[in-house]
């Protein structure tokens, strides 16, 4: 386990306090030697609620629909991953190869 960085205890909304922690891969032989059994799937949902809806229908700005979606529960693809990072499912690192994109 290590601490979570700044820039990640910024994307998941928690003080970088020396607290959280985030959980890296060790290598066995049930994974074959990667650190991951299995795999799953760092999704981004958005849900049009009718703030939304009404937002999109008014032309708000993209910023202002960005704060009602935050505000409805969405999370990025970056926010899920961070989470799944300190559940263990996965690492920053990992987070970090696959969704440079993102970032």
């Amino acid at each position: 386990m290590t601490e979570l960085t700044e820039k990640w205890a910024k994307e998941l909304g928690v003080e970088p306090n020396g607290k959280n922690t985030v959980f890296e891969p060790r290598q066995c032989t049930r994974c074959f030697g990667v650190g991951y059994k299995g795999r799953f799937a760092v999704l981004e949902s958005l849900i049009i609620n009718d703030d939304l809806r009404d937002a999109i229908e008014h032309g708000r700005s993209t910023q202002e629909l960005k704060r009602i979606a935050k505000e409805g529960g969405f999370k990025t693809m970056l926010q899920r991953g961070a989470q799944q990072a300190m559940l263990g499912t996965t690492s920053i690192h990992e987070l970090q190869s696959e969704l440079s994109d993102a970032m």
